[in-house]
């Protein structure tokens, strides 16, 4: 059932395009330039069918002007819902700037750009008296205007569309794609030079004692946790929608892992939505195991102990 019902309008160049784009990733259904005075035809098909709706118009549609109001106030006086109206607005100067830059003409055809623009403030005057809210994006970037509409439409203010991947990788396999935070590991003991955790990886518990026996990881951790979490809550603040955190060691079976592990449930205890990838750990496992015993002992001791601080 029908719950929100949301009317983006306003100047062009204001950031129509950004308020979509944002309300889609609120849950809202967005439809672009439909004839206004299909509008309650389409609430008719689709009030059943969700909860939120997002309809953009602007004077590319003439009935705008004549029929806009009248529209807008016909539906809150016959359905159970009231519409919202979003009008996105900025100087004239602002826009002029704007239309410069994209080199694209005003909609109203046949006007210069000056002339366009207060032929479009007259045309939507009826939808601005009603507009709430009414923002001023003069002075606003993007993410800015995102962030204001973020406080206005998505629905729970206490959690973020932020989706953060944590993940553990071999850097012998190569560098993950799409990393927004990489950390190499590779500064802590190899657990792979210790015959008895070879064949594990770092959710084991032999292996997890073994790394958190060396005061290094301790102190990487204790430096990494509040910074993690400054820098997701910041992200949050942005309305920022992905960020992938990894960490990487020599072939992704232990110490990657481990950390991986580790500051997943971090960020689970402090309430933060993660989802946790370990690229290369089966793989690595499957070759560590395939290796027999002699194989390492094989190697002087030097060399093992050597290996095991690498």
């Amino acid at each position: 059932m029908l719950q929100n019902l949301v009317v983006i309008t306003g100047m062009s160049g204001s950031g129509k395009s950004v308020a979509v784009k944002a309300l889609e990733d609120y849950g809202y259904f967005c439809v672009d330039n439909l004839p206004f005075v299909l509008l309650p035809q389409l609430l008719d098909q689709l009030e059943d069918r969700m909860e939120r709706l997002a309809v953009v118009v602007d004077v590319r549609q003439p009935e705008v002007s004549a029929h806009g109001r009248e529209i807008i106030e016909s539906i809150a006086n016959t359905r159970s819902y009231q519409p919202k109206v979003l009008f996105l607005d900025s100087d004239n100067l602002t826009l002029q700037r704007r239309y410069a830059q994209s080199r694209r003409p005003h909609p109203l055809v046949g006007e210069s750009v000056s002339d366009g623009l207060q032929a479009e403030r007259a045309m939507l005057a009826p939808l601005r008296e009603i507009a709430d809210p009414v923002i001023d994006t003069s002075l606003l970037a993007p993410h800015e205007l995102r962030r204001q509409l973020r406080k206005l439409f998505a629905e729970r203010l206490d959690t973020s569309t932020l989706q953060i991947t944590v993940s553990s990788f071999g850097f012998k396999n190569g560098l993950p794609q799409d990393v927004d935070m990489l950390f190499d590991v590779r500064f802590l003991p190899n657990p792979y030079w210790v015959e008895a955790l070879r064949s594990q990886g770092g959710r084991d518990p032999a292996v997890r004692d073994y790394l958190e026996q060396r005061e290094d990881t301790s102190l990487f951790l204790e430096h990494l946790k509040p910074l993690l979490l400054f820098l997701v809550r910041r992200h949050q603040q942005s309305d920022r929608h992905y960020l992938n955190v990894a960490f990487g060691c020599t072939g992704g079976q232990h110490r990657s892992v481990y950390m991986a592990e580790m500051v997943h449930a971090f960020l689970v205890s402090h309430e933060i939505e993660s989802r946790l990838m370990h690229r290369d750990m089966e793989k690595a496992l499957i070759n560590a195991r395939s290796h027999s015993r002699a194989s390492l002992d094989a190697l002087p001791a030097a060399v093992v102990k050597e290996k095991s601080e690498q």
